[in-house]
């Protein structure tokens, strides 16, 4: 089934019991339990199958989450997922492509290659150009003072504590060469607590980078809560200078049972959860 905008949209119905799965659930992370069905969709014309699995398996019945889990590290999913972000990105430059374009990527390593392949895509489509940044940024813990979090800024050193604004996230400290890093504390799907950040010989290239017509488009993976986009977003309109209207979001696929309300993200399909024993 197809959307008005042209987005792939899955059902619940349209799960199968899986048969010989390989590979297929070894990238699963630590905690999602199985269930034996796949989702099966379809990227750049090519079908894959998803695994389902519960997210949280140890949660009561009621409450259990199962998803259909779009793993970026798979080569050949990623590869067609790209071409299909691609498209995507596309429509939003192709009207000006003499306006240099930023796609800025989130911090993780596993969506890397999906995130360099949809640039490589789009300057093959035309828009010459486009480059990418990844943000830094980790895992954080909370501190003994209920008011900070501790940061693994800088590897094999005691991490830094910094005090997050309660209705933000955002932190400023400095790094280990003394410059001033703004950041962001955030909390995904994952229920992992994140951070990421800017230093301000970053945050100083990216004004330039605005002021003189460039754009900022996100890349996401996957998206369903949308808080790294929000932390991606926060950052680039605070502090170094873009309208919130204008930084869009490109994405393999969206996760959720209700329409995203972020009408900026575009995405290539569109995935149900399962809530509830599966």
């Amino acid at each position: 089934m197809y959307s008005i905008e042209g987005t792939r949209i899955y059902n619940q119905t349209d799960r199968q019991l899986a048969g010989e799965v390989g590979g297929l659930i070894s990238g699963l992370p630590e905690g999602f339990e199985f269930t034996g069905y796949v989702l099966p969709v379809k990227f750049s014309g090519q079908e894959y199958a998803l695994p389902i699995a519960t997210v949280n398996p140890e949660a009561p019945e009621n409450k259990r989450i199962s998803i259909a889990y779009f793993d970026p590290l798979r080569h050949e999913l990623a590869q067609a997922a790209a071409v299909d972000m691609a498209e995507l990105g596309w429509e939003i430059v192709k009207n000006n492509l003499n306006r240099p374009v930023l796609m800025v990527v989130p911090p993780t390593e596993k969506s890397l290659e999906l995130s360099l392949q949809t640039v490589s895509n789009l300057r093959e489509k035309g828009a010459r150009t486009v480059s990418a940044f990844k943000f830094s940024g980790g895992i954080f813990q909370p501190a003994e003072d209920k008011r900070q979090v501790l940061l693994p800024l800088i590897s094999d050193q005691p991490p830094t504590a910094v005090s997050p604004d309660k209705q933000t996230g955002i932190f400023r400290t400095t790094d280990n060469h003394g410059q001033e890093i703004t950041g962001v504390c955030y909390q995904p799907v994952t229920g992992k607590n994140k951070f990421i950040y800017l230093t301000e010989r970053q945050i100083a290239d990216f004004n330039e980078f605005i002021n003189t017509g460039g754009r900022v488009i996100f890349s996401e993976d996957v998206v369903s809560t949308g808080a790294t986009i929000r932390a991606m977003r926060r950052l680039f309109v605070n502090f170094c200078g873009a309208e919130a209207a204008d930084t869009q979001t490109v994405a393999a696929a969206f996760e959720g049972n209700q329409p995203c309300p972020d009408k900026t993200v575009k995405y290539v399909i569109w995935l149900p959860e399962w809530v509830g024993k599966f």
